[in-house]
């Protein structure tokens, strides 16, 4: 399914948009809030896979949303800090683009490919995410491209039973 149209922006002012989508072979974005336990748990282990997949050009996009509560730049940027985020960011209090991509809960990674098209979409936070990542990478530098990618990264290799399929328009 195609991604909606979204135009977001990081705070360093670099443009996430569907135009952007085509010069990487993929591009995570993972919606989180700062008052997320199980997002504070998945920061640092997804930082890991993130420095692993920066040689492929894979772009990691942490969108920060708000759950019950509004935070300031410098809040997020302190709870990213202490859980060693070296990342992208882009501040959503409004959860604009959370809504836009169906992001019902904290954290939800959603992959989209060079073609535009969301790949996966995982809730939650994922158990088995380094011990799968080998087989990710593999796949990766042996030519596999964003879909392959996206398959065994989240389509049940590092997902499990947590994947759900993106929601279909009625």
């Amino acid at each position: 399914k195609a991604a909606p149209a979204f135009s977001m922006e990081t705070i360093e002012k670099k443009p996430v948009n569907n135009a952007e989508l085509a010069k990487s072979p993929a591009t995570i974005l993972d919606f989180f809030a700062v008052n997320c336990g199980f997002c504070k748990k998945q920061i640092p282990r997804l930082e890991e896979v993130r420095k692993k997949y920066a040689d492929k050009g894979v772009r990691f996009i942490t969108v920060a949303e708000k759950m019950r509560q509004d935070y300031t730049l410098e809040q997020v940027q302190d709870t990213l800090k202490g859980l060693n985020f070296a990342g992208e960011l882009v501040m959503d209090m409004e959860n604009k683009w959370g809504q836009a991509f169906n992001a019902t809960g904290f954290p939800t990674m959603i992959v989209l490919g060079k073609s535009g098209n969301v790949e996966a979409i995982n809730s939650g936070n994922m158990a088995d995410l380094e011990t799968r990542l080998g087989d990710a990478r593999e796949a990766l530098d042996s030519g596999g491209g964003p879909a392959l990618l996206a398959a065994l990264v989240f389509l049940g290799r590092f997902a499990g039973s947590a994947l759900r399929a993106p929601h279909e328009e009625e």
